[in-house]
């Protein structure tokens, strides 16, 4: 009896467990109520408030244009067109997890002439859908906004894949499906290599195994995804595309560690990256301007963009 009174407790104690992983990763993972971050004095990023405040009132005060996609998996993805001076060579801006597309405009692209294309993510802003992909299945919807681009702009058009954070990954993740010539180059901000080593190197509280195995099972199960199945270093070594890298060196949320994986990963000929030091994460833009600025664009001349 004392046995069947153990395993009972065991027994309760894991299935308890595999519910408060469930609930964290629903909350983690999903997006339900399209909330974004609020930056405020009582973290981090407090100080980077007035750049944000800048990008948003940029976004509010330009010319825009409401356009969408259809996704694979039919989502409607949503996203702003800026027509800019120069018109036949377009942006395509990738924000991070759980932020929105005019957050985006930090870097200012739109100061250089170039025509902009903010895109929501899916399961973030106005775009459709309630699991967030880690950028595992965000690289085949920015196969979808590139194609937009070529339909309707041309295939003279000239385009530039800009992304932080999960939108950095995002971009990576996809540069091996991309086979347009159109793509000139990718500038990924703070991107993760692997979505799994990422989230396992967020766990708190818990041991790091089993939990990961059980939030990479509920990945599976509910969004159609493994965590494991693509990383950025892999698609990476596939692809040419000219690539430029950029790190906070203390980034704390995304080890900067994951720049050296990517860089040495990359097979391109053209290829850089830039770490600063006093940075955190996706504040490089900020942290660093000027060298942040005379590396953009000393790369965007390198690839004749």
């Amino acid at each position: 009896m004392i046995l069947f009174y153990i395993v009972l407790v065991i027994l309760t104690l894991i299935l308890l467990y595999m519910i408060v992983v469930l609930v964290i990763y629903l909350f983690c993972f999903t997006n339900l109520t399209k909330t974004n971050r609020v930056i405020n004095e009582k973290n981090n990023y407090y100080p980077y408030l007035e750049s944000i405040k800048e990008s948003e009132e940029l976004f509010e005060k330009v010319n825009k244009e409401s356009v969408e996609i259809e996704s694979d998996d039919q989502l409607t993805l949503r996203g702003y067109f800026i027509e800019n001076e120069i018109k036949d060579k377009v942006v395509i801006i990738f924000h991070g997890y759980k932020s929105k597309g005019s957050f985006a405009l930090t870097y200012n692209y739109y100061a250089l002439g170039y025509s902009i294309l903010l895109i929501d993510q899916r399961a973030h802003g106005r775009s459709d859908g309630c699991f967030i992909g880690m950028g595992i299945l965000e690289r085949f919807d920015a196969l979808k906004w590139i194609e937009y681009v070529i339909n309707r702009f041309g295939e003279n058009t000239s385009i530039l894949l800009s992304g932080t954070s999960m939108g950095g990954a995002t971009i990576m993740m996809a540069s091996e499906l991309i086979t347009y010539p159109q793509v000139k180059g990718i500038i990924a901000d703070c991107g993760f290599s692997s979505c799994y080593e990422q989230i396992k190197s967020c766990i708190r509280g818990f041991p790091k195994h089993p939990t990961m195995e059980l939030v990479n099972l509920y990945s599976r199960l509910f969004a159609k995804y493994d965590m494991k199945e693509i990383t950025s270093a892999e698609s990476l070594s596939n692809s040419n595309i000219p690539l430029l890298l950029i790190h906070g060196k203390k980034d704390d949320f995304v080890p900067y560690s994951n720049l050296k994986i990517c860089y040495d990963a990359s097979k391109s000929e053209i290829k850089d990256y830039l770490y600063v030091d006093k940075a955190i994460h996706a504040t490089a833009c900020v942290d660093g301007k000027d060298e942040y600025d005379l590396k953009v664009k000393k790369f965007l001349k390198d690839i004749s963009f």
